[in-house]
This record gives structure tokens, sequence and C-alpha cells, in this order.
């Protein structure tokens, strides 16, 4: 309870009370001490003495009242001499009054916070506040009154549409709940059988994979097994193909110089010729005897070693397509396919040159050489030893001549 209302509402109660001015002073300093009171003693204290002056004001009020009244022949008129009449305890009544004014303007204040509350704001009870510091008699409070119960009238017409609407917004929004959780039930049940099916796909795909893992395992096998198998193959191969590569050096290379024999040339002859005839891709030889200028100071062996070197020096001069022979004891011949006549002289010259120079040294001593070239290109009508039975005869021709090499 606020004790500044209650102070402010006793006050107007004592200017409205029927008592003289002197107990009417004594009244309010009173309530002034019960104001300042510090503690619960002197509260009770004042309040004791407010009481006292009060029911000592409405005892002689009513007294001279009753008096006069009864010497008159008529009956009480006022509340207080109509009490005394009754019997009743005039120091009670006027006890009782006191606050009754300020607990009715607490009880209506919190009504209108209450009603504040539920609006929102304070903006539909701003002018029932404004009147409620202007009560000063009873007819005004009953307006007061009437007012406020035509307003809650209305607040309550305006809660019930409220309410209503509420209700229905209740109703859809259950309604809405209802159907979302049937939709949501529904979609469980999808979703238990969508896992239910994942998981047994599951079960078949890691069944067709294990198998599939053992069929790859078995598949590795047979192919490691498979691998083994080939490199034996491919190591026997090679043994073979070693084999016979030198049975085949043995029957087409010369053991001496590593070159082609006679019989190789013939071969490698036949596959060039058959290829100028096909592709008119140009193709010469060359002749080549070689010979130390003292042949009666070299022994068989050391004839052998010269050729040896002679073929060293050339295989060192010509491309990997060229083919080199050795024909005769002191004769090569040198097959250069896509090389014309002039090419062929050419390259002759520089060879016949460089075999010159090079010479041949042996136990420390160095013999010349004497070198004599024939060439020729194949034309049409050659076969395959015709042009180098031409080239032949030319490098005969130079052995015979002041020239060192001879072109037909």
């Amino acid at each position: 309870m606020d004790t500044s209302k209650d102070l402010a509402e006793a006050a107007l109660q004592l200017n409205a009370l029927p008592i003289s001015d002197e107990k009417r002073a004594s009244a309010r300093a009173l309530v002034q001490a019960v104001g300042r009171a510090s503690c619960q003693s002197e509260l009770d204290q004042s309040l004791a003495q407010l009481v006292s002056v009060l029911a000592q004001a409405f005892d002689a009020n009513a007294l001279l009242a009753t008096d006069t009244a009864l010497a008159m022949g008529t009956p009480p008129v006022n509340d207080t001499a109509r009490t005394i009449a009754r019997g009743a305890d005039p120091l009670a009544d006027a006890a009782s009054s006191l606050p009754v004014a300020s607990r009715w303007y607490q009880m209506l204040d919190r009504l209108l916070r209450h009603l504040d509350i539920l609006a929102g704001e304070a903006r539909d009870t701003w002018w029932l506040r404004s009147q409620l510091n202007e009560i000063h008699d009873a007819s005004h409070a009953q307006s007061m009154l009437d007012q406020l119960e035509q307003f809650l009238v209305e607040a309550d017409r305006e809660l019930a549409k409220g309410r209503d609407a509420e209700l229905r917004a209740l109703a859809y929004t259950r309604n809405q709940c209802e159907e979302l959780i049937d939709q949501a039930v529904f979609a469980s049940s999808r979703l238990t059988d969508i896992i239910a099916q994942l998981t047994s796909d599951t079960d078949q795909s890691t069944f067709l994979f294990d198998a599939t893992a053992e069929r790859l395992r078995l598949f590795q096998r047979d192919l490691d097994r498979a691998e083994d198998r080939l490199r034996v193959l491919e190591r026997k191969l090679n043994e073979l193909h070693s084999g016979l590569r030198s049975r085949v050096d043995l029957v087409f290379k010369d053991v001496i110089t590593g070159v082609y024999k006679a019989e190789g040339l013939a071969v490698r002859c036949s596959e060039l010729h058959a290829r100028w005839q096909r592709a008119r891709s140009p193709l010469a030889v060359i002749v080549l005897a070689i010979n130390a200028t003292q042949p009666t100071k070299l022994s068989p062996l050391s004839q052998d070693e010269l050729m040896r070197q002679s073929a060293l020096l050339i295989e060192s001069r010509i491309r990997i397509s060229d083919v080199l022979a050795r024909t005769g004891d002191h004769e090569f011949v040198l097959l250069l396919p896509d090389t014309d006549a002039g090419g062929a002289q050419a390259f002759c010259s520089r060879m016949v040159i460089a075999l010159e120079t090079a010479g041949f040294t042996q136990y420390g001593e160095t013999f010349a050489l004497a070198v004599a070239a024939g060439l020729t290109a194949v034309k049409e009508g050659d076969d395959s030893q015709s042009f180098i039975a031409r080239a032949r005869g030319a490098c005969e021709e130079a052995i015979h001549s002041e020239h060192s090499m001879m072109v037909h």
C-alpha cells in the first residue's frame, strides 16, 4: 500500500468530517506524525492518538445532535446520531471509515493497471486515470464507477471477439498441425520403406562386391601365373633369337670383319633392288679394293687385320641404312640407298682419302694403303646383280689406271 496516498486520502477525509476545527487541527497533526513515524512503535502510538481524537470529536457531536433531536421530539438526522441511537460504537465506524477511500482508490488503480496490461498500452484508460485523482465525493466516485463499468463491458466485448478469433486461429492451427503430423507420419513410413530397400540393396551390393572381389583375386592369380609363363617364354625366345642370329651371322656375316659376306650381300641387294623397282628411289653401289703398297711384307693374319681395321673405318662413316659387305680378300662392296651417282661419287672421294690417310699400323710399323674404287647407280634394265658387276668393272679399271676412282 502507498503510504503517501493513504495520508492524502486521510487529509481529505478530515476536511469532510463534521468535527470542530480544533479537533481537525489535532487530527491533521497526528496524520503528519504518522507519516513521519520511523518505527512500528511510533506508528502504532500515533495511530492510537489519532483514533482517540476522532472518537472524542464524534462522541461530542453525536451527544449534541442526539440531545437536540430528543428535546425537539425528532429522531437523529446525521449518521453519527443514528449510530448512537442504534447503540453502535462510533469509534469503530470512525476507525474503519479512514482507510475505505484509500483502499477503494488502490483497488481502482490496480484494476486500471490490469486493464493496461491486458490491452498492452494505457491509451484506453488514460481518461479514467485522469479522473481518479479528482474524486472528492461519493457521487463523483459513483459516476466514475459507471464509466468504468461501461468500459469493462466494451472491454469484455472486445476480449470476446479476440477470444473467438484466437479460438478460430487455434482451430486452424490445430488442423494444420494434424495435417502436418499426418504428412510426417506418411513421410516417416515412406522413409522407413526406403531405408529398408536401401538396406536390402546394400546387402545385395555387398554380396556382389564380395563375389566380384573374389573373381578379381582369382583373375589376378591367373594373370600373375600367365605373366610368369610369359617371362619364361620371352627368355626362351630371346635365347632362340640370339642363337638364330648367331647362326645367321655365321651364314651371312664375315667372321673377321663382322660385316656381310657375299651371301648376305646378295639378300640385301635383292631387297634394295625390289625397293628401287617399287618406289624408284635412287640406289648407288661402290666397290673398294684395299691393299698395302708393300703387300709382300704382310702375313695372312696381317692381311686380315688390315681388312678388319678398314671395315671399322668405313662403318664409322656410313649411315645405318647403308650396307657394307666383304666380297673378297681385299674387296668391299658398299650399297647406298636413296643416293644417286653424284652423291655416291662425292662420298667415295672422301672415303678413299680417309683410307689412304689412315694407313695401316702393325707392330709399330705403318704401311701406306693403295685404294681403288669403282661406282655406279642402278639403271633401267639392271637386275639385283648387274649393277654390282658394273661397279666391280669400274674398280678394275681404276686399279689398272692412274686414277683411284672410276665411275660407270
